[in-house]
């Protein structure tokens, strides 16, 4: 690769011996001189040479100050100077020089062995950065190939799980077509992320840092689109029959603060209040069921408030509710949301329905949460459901569900009769 040198003088010998000097011993580099640091200073934004020889004293504008203007220019602030002075000892000007950007030092009059020595460490420089340059070429082709080859595998995943959740809902073409819409709106967005900061990765001006940041870009978008294709497996395994009941020991209390710490900054974000409530004594919070569902029932019913709550506050909580039969314990998600208007308030716990499945503006979701959450309580003995009005002046939902306080079989119950509203004060 050609080497472009800029020499800045205002004496015109100066420049022909520079320039004689330079072609003689650099016989492919283009020498371009000029007279004036304004004129040096459109010579460096328009040529971008490697390297710039200038001079310390000149006219209108001295060389302190030309570099000082070169080195706030984005186009030539990396451009490397070496400062041709006759001040050899002057501490002062040569450090006001190093605080301007100047790189090195050559005192006039000039020795030709000297200039050759500085010309030749700026260029082998030049190449080590174009050798890392390369690598960097070469780390974003593979990274391109990588992540090209990740999509081809999200794509034949997606389709494979995307043919196998279709084919529960050809029976209805009300849920087939809420399945596609809100399924191909879900995969666009991370994928988009994907492709998207693939192209940027391939800008050569591009910082590690801001590398980094888009790898990790895309990895989010990766993980969401996972997460998207584990909801429709989950929903075939568990309709299939291939999802089962673990009991285990869990203590209530730990996990509803547990989950309260995870969601409060989330919450917080979006400038709603978040509280929690349970009253369990401290001898009763230990209690059997399975751990993992009843953490997935609780996180989809929060997730589920946060994405429909704009304004106001959600809450949750829980308590033990004893009745002639075995007792059981009676979870609550309440927001100030939307809310579900009544005609809908069984069909949300179908597969891929959200609140208003019709409006083409509805928030994202793939509708998959809720009808999990349905299986997993049922799975467990307990029953869910959800109060909401939306036709009234004071809109917001609270769902509900119970499940049995020792982990046995809890009959399902149809009615919602608790009233939560001294409990959650």
């Amino acid at each position: 690769m050609m080497i472009k040198i800029l020499a800045i003088d205002d004496t015109y010998d100066n420049l022909v011996t520079l320039a004689g000097w330079l072609s003689y011993t650099f016989p492919d580099a283009q020498i371009i001189t000029t007279l004036s640091g304004r004129e040096g200073i459109e010579h460096a934004l328009f040529e971008h040479p490697d390297l710039i020889l200038l001079d310390l004293v000149m006219p209108i504008m001295d060389g302190i100050e030309t570099c000082k203007k070169l080195k706030e220019n984005q186009l030539s602030k990396h451009i490397p100077v070496i400062m041709l002075t006759s001040f050899k000892t002057d501490s002062e000007i040569r450090t006001k020089a190093y605080q301007a950007g100047v790189q090195a030092f050559l005192s006039k009059p000039i020795e030709k062995e000297e200039l050759v020595a500085q010309v030749s460490s700026i260029i082998q420089n030049k190449n080590v950065e174009n050798y890392f340059q390369l690598e960097n070429d070469l780390f974003k082709e593979k990274l391109r190939i990588r992540t090209q080859k990740f999509e081809e595998e999200l794509k034949k995943t997606m389709a494979a799980n995307l043919a196998e959740a279709a084919k529960y809902m050809e029976d209805s073409k009300l849920f087939k077509s809420a399945f596609l819409s809100n399924i191909s709106h879900e995969i666009r967005t991370p994928l988009n992320g994907i492709l998207g900061f693939s192209e940027l990765l391939k800008e050569p001006k591009l910082t590690g840092d801001e590398q980094q940041e888009y790898i990790q870009i895309i990895e989010r978008s990766g993980l969401r689109m996972l997460n998207i294709i584990n909801n429709i497996v989950l929903i075939s395994n568990i309709e299939s029959g291939q999802c089962g009941v673990y009991i285990s020991e869990l203590n209530l209390n730990e996990q509803v603060e547990s989950l309260y710490q995870y969601f409060k900054s989330e919450v917080e974000e979006k400038g709603l209040r978040f509280s929690f409530k349970h009253v369990l004594p401290s001898n009763e919070a230990k209690i059997k069921t399975d751990p993992d569902k009843l953490v997935s029932i609780l996180t989809n019913l929060i997730k589920n408030a946060i994405q429909y709550t704009i304004e106001g506050s959600i809450e949750f909580g829980c308590k033990i509710e004893y009745t002639t039969q075995e007792p059981y314990i009676q979870f609550f998600v309440q927001d100030t949301g939307i809310g579900v208007s009544k005609d809908r308030q069984e069909a949300i716990f179908e597969c891929f329905v959200q609140a208003d499945i019709a409006n083409g503006m509805a928030n994202q979701g793939a509708g998959l949460g809720l009808a999990i959450s349905k299986a997993y309580v049922e799975m467990l003995g307990g029953n869910i459901w959800v109060e909401s009005d939306q036709d009234s002046d004071k809109h917001g939902s609270c769902f509900y569900f119970t499940i049995p306080l020792s982990g046995g079989k809890l009959p399902l119950k149809t009615n919602a009769n608790v009233n939560f509203k001294t409990f959650s004060e």
